[in-house]
């Protein structure tokens, strides 16, 4: 696969916002997302169905395809930003061009539901995304907060230049789950979107992959058969190393008195691989959002915990 890559955006460029799966049920902080990013000089073009509301999505599957669609073909259009996540994102995967998608490559960027579209667009378009910041949970937190400032200036390091950024910056601790050194194409995003799309068409296939994932609302014994799906698919062959977001909510309610750590969840999954794994690392269903460019070559030295890209993700 030959990655393709977006140009770097610039102030006075024009972002488009599309909402392709949860209705805009925070409207303060979409307002305020909003605001942020005319602040820092980007003018906003809205999608048709932004707005609108459709059972617990904005418009029918066809709809928010044509809207994402729109964004890509518009030239007008220099980047692309989803509004939220959600639960619905997967509807579009068989309902887009990608074929245009990979002749009007733009960034694009969101995180949890989006990843399936993170996925599908590098899968079957071979653009390299954003695993990261959206309005509402990125762009929409509060300014004066330490966190946003690590977020968006993260953001901003890997948009706007054609330069590789290196090494990836820590916001909290990082965890050394697995000792060992890996590189390879960076894959991943949301667990749920990962294993809802390893037996389609739609997962990204590289010879040589570092898989990142965090996880949302999630029992452990619920990961334990994700991550057990995922090994024994062919996509896990692939896998040379493993970066770890945050848990959000993802204590055991069910078996609460017999269920394994997640940890060692983790560490019995990939037992026969021996792969190395880097954990805590700041991005997920939490303040820290680092933007992750999906299918770049990235390296992990977990012992180190060292996380480096190696590739601009803008050309």
């Amino acid at each position: 696969m030959k990655l393709i890559k977006p140009n770097p955006l610039s102030k006075g460029d024009t972002i488009g916002i599309i909402a392709p799966s949860f209705f805009i049920e925070k409207k303060t902080e979409f307002k305020l997302g909003i605001k942020h990013l005319e602040e820092q000089g980007y003018k906003i073009k809205y999608g048709k169905y932004v707005f609108t509301k459709y059972r617990n999505t904005t418009a029918t599957p066809e709809e928010r395809a044509e809207d994402i669609m729109s964004m890509f073909i518009d030239d007008d259009v220099d980047g692309i930003i989803a509004s939220d996540g959600g639960c619905t994102s997967i509807e579009l995967l068989d309902k887009l061009n990608y074929d245009l998608i990979s002749k009007n490559p733009k960034i694009f960027s969101g995180f949890s539901d989006i990843a399936h579209l993170n996925l599908a667009i590098l899968a079957k378009s071979n653009l390299s995304t954003l695993y990261g910041l959206d309005i509402v949970n990125g762009f929409g937190s509060n300014a004066k907060e330490k966190v946003y400032s690590y977020n968006t200036q993260f953001f901003n390091k890997i948009c706007l230049t054609r330069e590789n950024v290196g090494l990836l910056p820590n916001f909290g601790v990082w965890e050394n789950w697995r000792n060992g050194k890996a590189e390879g194409h960076l894959v991943g995003g949301w667990i749920d979107a990962i294993t809802n799309l390893v037996h389609t068409p739609f997962l990204p296939d590289f010879d040589n992959i570092i898989l990142f994932w965090e996880s949302v609302d999630l029992q452990p014994h619920n990961l334990n058969m994700m991550l057990n799906s995922l090994k024994m698919s062919n996509f896990s062959k692939k896998i040379r190393g493993m970066v770890i977001g945050n848990f959000t909510n993802c204590d055991e309610k069910e078996y609460w008195d017999c269920t394994p750590t997640i940890k060692d969840i983790v560490l019995e999954a990939t037992e026969a691989a021996g792969i190395p794994i880097l954990a805590n690392v700041d991005f997920g269903h939490t303040h820290q959002h680092l933007s992750i460019p999906e299918g770049v070559i990235a390296s992990i030295d977990s012992k180190r915990c060292l996380f480096k890209i190696k590739e601009s993700y803008c050309e």
